[in-house]
């Protein structure tokens, strides 16, 4: 049985819509309400409390599915209540929202992403859903400090990339080391880090040694070909960390711990 939304409630939302993203609002406007039936034809129960969201495509919609539905993050590594969590890769903030009611006000994320209107679109997802416990930042992780182009994905819109040239189209963005990100930060801990970066996930694990050494997070990453899996794979066990699961799927996710941690 689908509970529609009240017609007040939809012009109100049409408006906002429309203010906030001019021609594409009907785009956003579909999505929106579509999240909602897509938990209900699962089965899924909405809280009151349950996030909100504003999407960009409907492959985000995918994405929905895979973090919330599937939990494919989550079965591997679910936050706990106090945690920091850097979400490198964070898109509209599907996974970053879901972390922040995990953590708790006690807790932090820290969101990422380099895409000027996905970025956008995660602050929007931030304020409506009044998550106090989120830092967004317009930023591309890499093994450098400087500049770099961040290859636009005008398909999906998820898949922009600084090393893989997705499209013709490009911009240009601020890269940052994890390590001087850190600094910047001054965080006293990092408890999980989740990496997404289409192709530049050995990249961030390069410029990221201090964090990885000092601070013992558990990682989990996307992979989008074996042959990187196996090159970061490589890179994190000179660091101490091991795989002990594995996900196979569309593209893989792996869960890495240091074997210090595990003997805590």
């Amino acid at each position: 049985m689908f509970i529609e939304l009240p017609n007040p409630f939809r012009l109100l939302l049409v408006l906002l819509l429309k203010l906030l993203f001019r021609g594409d609002y009907w785009r956003y406007y579909m999505l929106f309400i579509r999240k909602s039936w897509l938990y209900r034809l699962r089965g899924v129960r909405l809280a009151p409390d349950a996030n909100i969201f504003i999407l960009r495509s409907g492959g985000d919609l995918g994405i929905l599915e895979h973090i919330y539905i599937d939990e494919d993050y989550d079965r591997l590594c679910r936050p706990h209540r106090g945690w920091i969590v850097i979400d490198i890769g964070a898109h509209v903030g599907l996974y970053a929202l879901k972390a922040a009611r995990t953590v708790g006000k006690s807790g932090l994320v820290v969101a990422i992403e380099p895409d000027p209107e996905n970025f956008r679109i995660l602050k929007w997802n931030i304020r409506i859903n009044r998550l106090r416990n989120v830092i967004p930042l317009r930023v591309a992780v890499a093994d450098f400090n400087g500049y770099a182009k961040l290859y636009i994905d005008k398909i999906g819109k998820g898949g922009g990339s600084i090393i893989s040239r997705v499209s013709d189209e490009f911009i240009e963005v601020i890269c940052l080391t994890l390590d001087r990100l850190l600094e910047y930060l001054r965080l006293r801990n990092v408890d999980l880090i989740k990496i997404d970066v289409q192709g530049a996930e050995y990249m961030v694990l390069k410029g990221a040694k201090k964090v990885l050494k000092s601070k013992l997070p558990k990682l989990v990453i996307e992979f989008h070909s074996r042959d990187l899996r196996q090159k970061c794979t490589s890179l994190l066990n000179t660091f101490g960390y091991k795989a002990p699961e594995f996900i196979e799927y569309a593209s893989g996710i792996v869960l890495f711990t240091h074997r210090d941690k595990n003997r805590e």
